[in-house]
């Protein structure tokens, strides 16, 4: 499919590589936001390949995340409780800036483990 619209967005992911390479910014497409029928759409899908990595987050929602053939290049689709897509994106770093766990929730967990450790101690007893 020849389609100067979709070697603009193209351009585009090239660009915010390239970026990231730069900077260490990530870079996101929203593409809820530009005129894209399903056709185009499943082109630049195509076009952009699948990866290797593909995740599923449950929060506020459904996500899926995967990575295209493009190294640093990932296809996130979030949809909301009731399965309603709310957005479309394509992000460009080398994990989607949704998946790491934050330092808080790290602490949290630091705190669950510690009283995890508690009760099987007293277990062992």
């Amino acid at each position: 499919m020849d389609d100067a619209f979709l070697g603009a967005l193209l351009a585009q992911v090239h660009s915010a590589v390239q970026a990231y390479l730069d900077t260490g910014a990530h870079g996101l497409i929203d593409l809820l936001r530009l005129p894209m029928p399903p056709e185009r759409i499943e082109a630049l899908r195509a076009r952009l390949g699948q990866g290797e990595i593909t995740m599923t987050l449950e929060a506020e929602g459904t996500s899926h995340i995967r990575e295209t053939a493009l190294a640093g290049v990932w296809w996130i689709d979030h949809h909301d409780r009731a399965g309603h897509l709310v957005a479309r994106l394509i992000e460009i770093g080398p994990v989607p800036q949704i998946v790491p766990a934050d330092a808080d929730a790290m602490r949290a967990a630091l705190g669950a483990l510690d009283a995890l450790a508690d009760c099987n101690a007293g277990e062992a007893k």
